[in-house]
């Protein structure tokens, strides 16, 4: 299937039985064949891919071992660390996948489940970690151009004085 640029938000509801809906925006660009891992920085979401993005990402994660200088067997267990990690649900014939436990776990995925497009692949967020993890950025970008605009400020007083 060749896969498409994904974007939006939709929020859907994980159930009793760890399942959520997957979206037909999303399974019209990932296809019937997908794929479930933890992010790779560590940030408690999830990343949904096609086959082919799960394929470029264990190749990308390989260059970078390799650029790093990594051995071989660093190299494999980095792989191994990843697709370990990785779930192939299948969806069902509702149009919902099942997370395992573990995936769940790390996302602390209850309730409310955000899943945001992000081009070839998409974030499978909790709600509530989702809007903590958007108000701590929006409040460190506001300090970030609050320092900007002060040391503007700084720097046109000083070109007056000179």
């Amino acid at each position: 299937m060749g896969q498409t640029c994904m974007s939006g938000r939709q929020t859907v509801q994980l159930d009793q039985r760890n399942r959520i809906s997957y979206p037909v925006s999303y399974r019209n660009a990932i296809g019937d064949i997908l794929f479930i891992s933890p992010d790779q920085r560590s940030r408690g979401y999830l990343v949904m891919r096609s086959k082919e993005g799960y394929e470029k990402e264990l190749d990308r994660i390989e260059q970078e071992c390799t650029e790093q200088g990594d051995d071989r067997e660093e190299i494999e267990d980095a792989r191994r660390d990843f697709a370990g990690a990785t779930q192939n649900p299948v969806p069902d014939k509702n149009n919902r996948i099942t997370l395992n436990k573990e995936l769940i776990e790390y996302a602390d995925l209850k309730g409310a489940v955000v899943i945001i497009g992000i081009g070839e692949y998409a974030e499978i967020w909790d709600a509530d970690r989702l809007k903590a993890y958007e108000e701590e950025r929006a409040r460190l970008k506001a300090a970030k151009r609050a320092k900007k605009d002060a040391e503007k400020r700084a720097k046109m007083a000083a070109e007056e004085e000179a």
